[in-house]
């Protein structure tokens, strides 16, 4: 269905790259080709995109510029990642510290690029960031200083647990797991030039590698910052606060696969996992249906509170329920009620008889199947165990109630 000179002209491109010594056009140059293949304006733009599609050619609309050789592009950054290490450096202490952290300004990349054959006949320095930018390669921070992560050294993973990554996360870690138990290539710079490209900014206090940044939030810092690492076999995630972990999970979430979708990465779109605390296991489990489970002995219910923090709850005392009230005639009515500690009690005693339906109100509530199954085991007394069961139920749900109105039968 493809037409047949589309590919034409992917051929006549390179031959006229390869007369003039240089594998990148201007598109003034890709019309006068275009011209001779008797394309129109539009077709060839189409066509360009549908090359670029496939990356037989690199296209930038908005510089008018095309790579009719995509490894050009490879070539320049590798002159600037040879030069960036063996180039000596000059300047004030604040620029030294900014390029220690791969933070270059334009005149920096010059000196990078200045033996580079692709760069300076027709690809400016400015136009250079904007494909970078583009590829999600470097990103703006300051005015003419720009962030290129994949330029820095990385960790070991040993190390990735060490004094070098300063967020000291109230819960357990968020994981993202890939299914191929590896992480994408270049996929952990990426995101993080996204991330730098919307709320967040580099914590220039801490240390920062191309597997492990510190990042704070532009608008809540210095009170919520997060770590990000990538393990070579996961992405892993720390924050500074709690309150926060719902809304950082889910920007996280839909960075990651934005940027998959952006990079066209054949990979799917990671799940979520969290560490066992007994440190034998790599995974408590992957978090599918909205249970976590473990197979470890040592996996209890704290370790499901801790984790749960990252999903859709939020924690705090007191809660507003909605207590559904079967009438004789089947219809149901809804009290609103603001519950708090001592309120269980009287709740416990108005609602007695529910209780050997604990279980099926601890899932109307939220709780988790692994969660109900630790409960018997953290009550003492035998002599009434449902109402005991029920209590503990009601007890551990005022810790963590999520702010939205749950029904339960009474």
């Amino acid at each position: 269905q493809i037409p047949l000179r589309w590919f034409a002209l992917e051929l006549a491109l390179e031959k006229q790259a390869a007369s003039v010594s240089r594998k990148v056009l201007t598109y003034e140059e890709c019309l006068k080709v275009a011209a001779v293949l008797h394309f129109e304006v539009r077709e060839l733009h189409v066509a360009l995109s549908y090359l670029h599609g496939f990356s037989l050619l690199l296209f930038f609309p908005a510089l008018e510029l095309v790579f009719t050789d995509p490894q050009a592009l490879l070539n320049v950054f590798s002159s600037i990642l040879v030069n960036f290490y063996h180039e000596e450096v000059s300047g004030s202490k604040a620029e030294m510290d900014n390029y220690r952290k791969a933070i270059l300004s334009s005149h920096a990349l010059k000196e990078l690029l200045k033996d580079c054959p692709e760069f300076g006949a027709v690809l400016t320095c400015e136009e250079l960031i904007q494909i970078f930018q583009s590829l999600l390669i470097a990103a703006k921070v300051e005015e003419d200083k720009y962030f290129i992560p994949a330029l820095l050294p990385s960790l070991d993973n040993d190390d990735t647990q060490g004094k070098a990554l300063s967020v000291e996360s109230p819960t357990v870690p968020l994981v993202f797991l890939f299914s191929d138990k590896c992480t994408p290539c270049g996929l952990f710079c990426a995101v993080v030039v996204k991330l730098l490209s919307g709320n967040w900014e580099i914590d220039m206090k801490a240390d920062t590698y191309s597997n492990a940044v510190t990042l704070l939030h532009k608008k809540y810092k210095p009170k919520l910052a997060i770590t990000f690492i990538d393990s070579f076999k996961h992405f892993e995630f720390r924050c500074s606060n709690e309150d926060m972990l719902p809304e950082i999970r889910k920007e996280m979430e839909e960075v990651v696969r934005t940027v998959i979708d952006c990079r066209k990465y054949c990979c799917k779109a990671p799940q979520i996992a969290f560490y066992c605390s007994c440190s034998k296991c790599k995974f408590a489990s992957i978090v599918e249906t909205g249970d976590i489970c473990c197979d470890c002995v040592t996996y209890s219910l704290e370790d499901t509170k801790r984790e749960r923090k990252w999903m859709d709850y939020r924690g705090g005392r007191g809660a507003t329920v909605s207590v559904s009230v079967k009438s004789p005639s089947h219809n149901t009515a809804t009290v609103s009620t603001h519950l708090d500690e001592s309120d269980r009690d009287q709740l416990v005693r108005k609602t007695e008889k529910a209780a050997p339906k604990w279980k099926e109100i601890g899932r109307a509530l939220g709780f988790r199947a692994c969660e109900l199954d630790c409960i018997p085991y953290r009550t003492t007394s035998h002599a009434s165990p449902h109402m005991d069961y029920y209590s503990e139920l009601l007890s551990q749900w005022l810790d963590w109630a999520p702010p939205e109105p749950h029904y339960f039968p009474t």
